[in-house]
């Protein structure tokens, strides 16, 4: 799953760090992945840190404009 854990529900990822039915709401997500997976499957998830260059400067990335780092939790979170 590269680059699309922070958009299997992007209004409950947006404030995991403060909101305790959206972690809620992603452990469920998380654990239906653990459900359908076989028994001896491997799941690899992966996506992008909420600060880049560009958001630390208050602007946008002008290589991929469209991306709402907002919604992107640091992989501590």
């Amino acid at each position: 799953m590269h680059s699309s854990i922070n958009h299997l529900d992007e209004l409950a990822c947006k404030d995991l760090h403060r909101n305790n039915k959206s972690r809620v709401n992603y452990m469920n997500l998380v654990r239906k992945l653990y459900d359908i997976t076989n028994n001896n499957g491997i799941v690899l998830i992966s996506d992008c840190t909420r600060y880049t260059i560009w958001s630390l400067l208050g602007l946008k990335n002008p290589l991929s404009p469209s991306i709402n780092y907002e919604i992107h939790q640091s992989p501590k979170t």
